[in-house]
């Protein structure tokens, strides 16, 4: 619900909720029940309105505000992961700890768990194996380093007039100077300018 955005009706305001959920003018008039044929006539109209549009710039503001948030817990669980130590695991005297004795950062670190039982020839129980699947730590670290902006999958070539990469990249797409035909030597400017 939008808070704080002045009169409007309740057709008004599920306009307002629907336009949020994919920024669709027409179809949000639809949503809302007004016809199809003026749907977008009616979105012009009612995003015009002043009031319309402070509870759509209310409504954005706390939808950038929760995904700020929800983005945070996310970055915040990955690193919890990528610092995941295995040894917090086990006990001390090396047999690995139930999943009811994990704590929260350890079990972030673990994808699974198999316990298998081994069975004597006459089916009774005489002991477990259990088998700890890692969460893969290198996706992890590049999941974190791709929010931090760290990896560009753009390659982007920059350089001055005298970068012989830039003028070959200016060349094939037409904006280079013209190649000279008969270069003229540093000498032959000299005999020019004595002559």
């Amino acid at each position: 619900m939008i808070m704080g955005t002045g009169k409007i009706t309740p057709r008004q305001r599920r306009f307002v909720e629907e336009y949020l959920v994919d920024l669709n003018g027409s179809q949000a008039a639809v949503s809302a029940g007004y016809a199809a044929t003026t749907a977008r006539h009616q979105a012009a109209k009612l995003l015009a309105n002043r009031n319309i549009s402070a509870a759509v710039k209310a409504g954005m503001a706390l939808r950038s505000h929760r995904t700020a948030v929800e983005a945070e817990a996310v970055l915040a669980r990955l690193w919890a992961m990528a610092n995941f130590d295995i040894r917090k695991l086990f006990r001390p005297d090396g047999s690995m700890k139930a999943i009811t004795e994990l704590d929260d950062e350890t079990a972030l670190g673990v994808a699974s768990i198999r316990i298998t039982e081994i069975k004597d020839k006459d089916g009774n129980v005489i002991g477990h194996t259990k088998e700890a699947r890692l969460v893969d730590l290198r996706a992890v670290l590049v999941d974190v380093g791709r929010h931090l902006g760290m990896f560009d999958a753009k390659l982007r070539l920059s350089g001055d007039k005298e970068n012989p990469i830039a003028l070959l990249i200016k060349q094939v797409q037409g904006n280079a100077l013209p190649v000279v035909a008969d270069p003229v030597d540093d000498d032959d400017e000299e005999d020019d300018v004595a002559a």
